[in-house]
């Protein structure tokens, strides 16, 4: 039993023994198709791919690194030529200054070169000019428009130089942001004064026959108090909001608007001031009219004792109606009662008007035929033309003369004044031919 037992055991034993090799040699057969697949030609592409794979990587990493390293030098190589330019630049941006600096010196003026602008007040002289002390007709030229240029406002050509073509012609200029408007008065003849049977006529109305030899631009109206506060900074008239006669221009119990009435109060000592700064603004020489002129531009043509005809209306000019209801006793808005043939407002009645003569009553005895000024000296009282807001009629005349010491009391509140500018000589020869057509009228009207 023992031994049958025994026997069996080592039996058992035997194939399980054998049972296991019989499994490692499965194994093994197992592992080899395996082995066999690696050598297959998917394993080999697959092995390839991989080591191409790991090559490209390899191969870019070094491409990389060389480019980096190529770079190197061409950074290296733009950041110095930009150090370069930069140097370069500052270097020309310094000669720049340098050349500017000498040019600037070169072009300083010198002692002598002052003092012969100070002598000549035309000439600009180079440094050159100076070491060879002449200078070219042209440079000369240039230098005496360019001093001109630089002169203050007087220097400008101002439009009104110019003469007209017609009587009555406007041109507006501004001054100080302030409008002018002026008529032109061309050249020609007229009788001066009035006839002995002319309601009005004085003995120093002496009639005679005078020549204007040089066409005008007369102011349209009289000198207005905005005008005046323009220029001159201050508005001396009695009837303004702020003057003496501020009561005489309310109008339902509120000050009027008085920029557009004459300025008056003004002596003719302050007209002249005024005709002085005007013409440093304006760029032309202005001044008070002569009283021939005046005379000839409220004529405008006309021979009758008013430019309206033989009698004045009260449509026509502001001027007193004794015993009469509707007198204003003050002034008016400047344009308010119409024009005269030329276009020219407020000839009559208003303010009276200084002239730039000396009054003499014999003066017209023997005064001068062509442009009549005035007598050299006399009184110290000069004209006044073309009656006022105060007067009868007869002082609104065309020939009517007063007058009044050239500063009394500062001027009066009947007073103001208009201003004219004469063309300049090229414009007399243009107006030559015109003289003869304001007579021809004048003989057409006494007919």
């Amino acid at each position: 039993m023992n031994r049958y037992f025994l026997c069996l055991m080592v039996g058992l034993l035997s194939w399980v023994l054998a049972g296991n090799g019989e499994w490692s040699v499965l194994a093994q057969e197992n592992e080899a198709p395996a082995a066999e697949k690696e050598d297959t030609p998917a394993a080999k592409k697959k092995t390839t791919r991989k080591k191409t794979t790991k090559k490209k990587s390899t191969k870019k990493k070094a491409d990389a690194d060389e480019e980096e390293e190529a770079a190197k030098p061409k950074r290296a190589s733009r950041k110095a030529v930009k150090k370069d330019d930069a140097a370069a630049q500052e270097a020309a941006e310094e000669e720049t200054l340098m050349e500017e600096a000498e040019q600037e010196v070169a072009d300083a003026p010198t002692e002598e070169m002052e003092e012969a602008a100070e002598e000549t007040l035309t000439t600009v002289e180079t440094p050159e000019e100076v070491a060879e002390e002449t200078a070219p007709e042209e440079m000369a030229e240039e230098s005496t428009e360019e001093a001109v240029s630089e002169t203050p406002r007087r220097g400008r050509r101002c439009k009104l130089v110019n003469p007209g073509t017609e009587a009555g012609e406007q041109e507006t200029i501004t001054v100080n942001k302030v409008k002018y408007t002026f008529c032109w008065c061309p050249a020609g003849k007229f009788q001066m004064g009035s006839p002995e049977d002319e309601p009005g006529h004085t003995n120093a109305e002496k009639q005679h026959e005078v020549t204007i030899s040089k066409g005008f631009w007369m102011l349209k109206t009289e000198v207005t108090q905005g005008m005046y506060q323009s220029l001159m900074g201050k508005n001396p008239s009695y009837f303004s909001p702020e003057g003496f006669g501020r009561n005489s221009v309310r109008q339902d119990g509120k000050p009027m608007d008085t920029k557009d009435f004459p300025v008056e109060r003004v002596s003719w000592n302050d007209a002249q001031v005024f005709c002085e700064t005007f013409s440093e603004q304006a760029g032309a020489t202005f001044t008070l009219p002569t009283e021939a002129q005046w005379e000839y531009a409220c004529r405008a043509g006309t021979t009758t004792p008013y430019y309206t005809g033989s009698e004045v209306k009260r449509s026509d000019a502001n001027y007193n109606l004794p015993g009469k209801e509707g007198n204003l006793d003050r002034t008016e808005k400047v344009g308010s009662f119409g024009e005269n043939p030329w276009r020219l407002c407020d000839m009559m009645g208003n303010v009276s008007e200084w002239c730039s003569d000396i009054y003499d009553a014999e003066y017209y005895n023997n005064s001068p035929a062509t442009d009549p000024t005035g007598p050299e000296g006399g009184s110290g009282s000069h004209v006044l033309r073309g009656g006022n807001w105060s007067t009868v009629s007869y002082y609104c005349r065309s020939a009517s003369r007063n007058f009044l010491n050239a500063n009394y009391n500062y001027g009066h509140y009947y007073d103001g004044f208009r201003i004219v500018c004469v063309a300049g000589e090229d414009a007399a020869e243009a107006t030559q031919e015109a003289m003869e057509e304001p007579t021809e009228e004048s003989e057409d009207s006494e007919e």
